[in-house]
């Protein structure tokens, strides 16, 4: 490996090893969010909404990961998947961001 190289890494090494995230969340913005709603017969299907909120969750921790590491903040909201009045799944889109940095 030459100097240079090795030099980079510890660089980076020490930048990761010294981030001091601060505790934040990217701007959810509700009013945005889509429904698409689907309405069947009760009796063929009762979902729960546990992968509704388990995707909303997972995708609000990755916007939080990426604003606690960046400083970035993106703006976002939700396709929201439903069936019978029970959301089901979590779409967050992606929205180009052009000039936000």
């Amino acid at each position: 490996m030459n100097k240079k190289l090795i030099f980079s890494i510890i660089v980076a090494a020490f930048l990761l090893l010294n981030i001091n995230p601060t505790q934040s969340s990217a701007a959810y913005n509700e009013k945005s969010d889509w429904n698409i709603r689907v309405n069947l017969v009760d009796q063929l299907l009762k979902p729960s909404g546990i992968t509704g909120n388990a995707t909303f969750e997972l995708q609000e921790k990755a916007h939080e990961l990426l604003t606690n590491t960046t400083g970035i903040e993106l703006d976002h909201s939700y396709i929201w998947i439903e069936v019978n009045g029970v959301k089901i799944l979590a779409v967050d889109p992606i929205k180009p961001t052009f000039g936000k940095w």
